[in-house]
Formats: structure tokens, sequence, C-alpha cells
């Protein structure tokens, strides 16, 4: 039981979806990454918030997820 998860540990390490060089090129670090990011103290969201709900949430639904697929038969 112990190797089975162990294995599993070191599987999802490698495929889990952390820090990938192919994912973020160019960047070399999760740290060189979040330098470039915007600041967001002192920023008001609420504009942001606003401009998303009045044309994006029409699809995209308030939470961002979208709306299911609807398949016709």
């Amino acid at each position: 039981m112990l190797v089975l998860l162990y294995w599993g540990m070191l599987y999802f390490d490698q495929h889990g979806g952390w820090f990938s060089q192919e994912v973020y090129i160019p960047f070399r670090s999760e740290t060189e990454v979040a330098f470039y990011q915007p600041p967001t103290e002192g920023i008001n969201l609420g504009r942001g918030k606003a401009v998303f709900e009045a044309n994006c949430a029409v699809c995209h639904n308030t939470d961002g997820m979208g709306k299911p697929i609807r398949r016709r038969l």
C-alpha cells in the first residue's frame, strides 16, 4: 500500500501541473512569473466587475464557468 501511495505521489509530482516551463515560456520559475504580474494593492476591482457583469456574464455566467452546452439530437 505504501509503495502504491509513493508511486502515486511521484506520478502526480511529475504530471500534476505544477510549474512547467512548457506552459510558462520564457519564464524559468514561479518567482519570475510573479514578478511580472500586475499589482493588486490599491486597485478598485468594482469597475471591472461591473463591465464583466454587463457584457461577459451573459455567456460566461457571473462565476466565469460558462453555460452548459446543449446538444441537439
